[in-house]
């Protein structure tokens, strides 16, 4: 079966909770997975999640589920009847995540399903602003070196191809702001409309 490009880059969103506060929000797509804390859970002194998830890190990117959250859900017998029973396909951790890990876990994290309420990721680590638009490109690439992403660890995280991330990063194209969202957002940005003023 031949993967479309589209679903090559679809990306799923998480929230993580830590005894029931959010700590951060899980990504994925069927290349990589990204962990990312959020910015006020950060502010307000919470602890890292794990040992393998310090919070002075921020975003962790992974080819396969972190071995954290699979440590999450049940294993062996125990699992293939779940699924039998809950109907659910076993080789997709992610939806496994969301379905099995909401409430009752082995420790205080579980993960819950980001409804199409609240898709938009409001706490995002350290959040900034552009208010120059000529130089945007730049900055976008300056903020993606200083989490240490490359260009195709930007795009599989934005569910965007990374020609888009280099074009854009190069001042090349003039992208819509559904598609400058996507990008913005797991760098900490902040994009927001205001209405221009005409003076007559």
């Amino acid at each position: 079966m031949i993967e479309k490009e589209s679903d090559r880059f679809k990306i799923r969103k998480a929230w993580v909770l830590n005894n029931g506060e959010t700590a951060g929000y899980l990504l994925a797509n069927k290349r990589r997975f990204v962990f990312i804390y959020d910015s006020d859970y950060i502010v307000n002194g919470g602890n890292s999640i794990a040992i393998g998830f310090p919070k002075k890190q921020r975003i962790f990117s992974s080819r396969h589920l972190f071995p954290f959250f699979s440590g999450l859900l049940p294993e062996g017998e125990n699992l293939a009847y779940t699924c039998r029973c809950l109907k659910l396909d076993p080789t997709d951790k992610f939806n496994l995540l969301q379905e099995l890990a909401q409430h009752e876990t082995i420790g205080a994290i579980t993960v819950q399903k980001m409804t199409a309420e609240k898709t938009h990721i409001a706490h995002i680590p350290h959040k900034q602003e552009i208010s120059n638009t000529q130089n945007l490109g730049e900055q976008i690439a300056q903020r993606r070196k200083y989490f240490k992403l490359s260009q195709q660890d930007l795009a599989e995280m934005s569910g965007v191809s990374p020609r888009t991330v280099s074009t854009i990063e190069k001042g090349k194209a003039n992208p819509r702001l559904s598609i400058l969202s996507k990008i913005l957002e797991p760098l900490g940005f902040v994009t927001t409309l205001q209405e221009r003023v005409i003076h007559e």
